[in-house]
């Protein structure tokens, strides 16, 4: 169809979708109704999660060991966004692609006066699990003071291209045996975030 103008009711027809050049409508050619809530609203976080130890978890010395067990989503005044993550045997996975960052914090005490460091780290597999990396370490300063407590707390972003092999697990170690925090420890009240990870997605890969 040829593009024609009507000089009597100022109209133009003919011209096909975005067959008009870039920049030649701006925000003053738009009437104040033109643009409904819908086309200007702009989408929010999308997947929000939550997951924390239910109960202690102790590890023994000289050795790495995995957070493997006690593992559970909160469910204190929280609820997930979007489908959440997945979880078996202390092993994360993503639900959908796209650019995640991940709060890790945890709170560790030991009785030993010979304990110097915690280390846990956060591993990252992009092959469904059969190798895993180093993708965030976090490591406390414990004082020889008798009773130790300490805490430590890391973050990381990954670009997740393929939620089905992108999976994470938290592993830990220590000179002398040590036990990380659950919910309820030390006359902390039930269901508190002790050691916890939280998972968000920034926007799409």
């Amino acid at each position: 169809m040829a593009i024609s103008i009507n000089g009597s009711t100022n109209v133009i027809s003919g011209v096909a979708v975005g067959g008009l050049p870039d920049g030649i409508v701006d925000t003053d050619m738009l009437a104040a109704d033109a643009v409904t809530a819908a086309k200007t609203t702009v989408a929010g976080i999308t997947m929000m999660d939550q997951w924390r130890l239910a109960n202690n978890i102790g590890l023994g010395a000289n050795t790495t060991a995995g957070l493997y067990s006690n593992w559970e989503r909160n469910d204190n005044n929280f609820a997930q966004i979007g489908s959440g993550m997945t979880e078996s045997s202390g092993v994360f996975t993503f639900p959908v692609t796209g650019i995640y960052r991940v709060d890790c914090r945890w709170n560790v005490f030991n009785a030993s006066t010979n304990n110097r460091y915690v280390s846990v780290r956060t591993e990252l597999s992009t092959d469904g699990g059969s190798n895993y990396s180093v993708i965030a370490n976090a490591i406390t300063n414990l004082p020889n003071l008798g009773e130790t407590i300490d805490h430590a707390t890391c973050d990381f972003v990954v670009d997740v291209t393929n939620p089905s092999n992108f999976k994470i697990r938290t592993l830990a170690s220590s000179n002398e045996a040590f036990t990380f925090a659950g919910n309820q420890w030390g006359g902390i009240a039930a269901n508190s975030q002790t050691c916890s990870m939280t998972f968000m997605k920034l926007g799409d890969t």
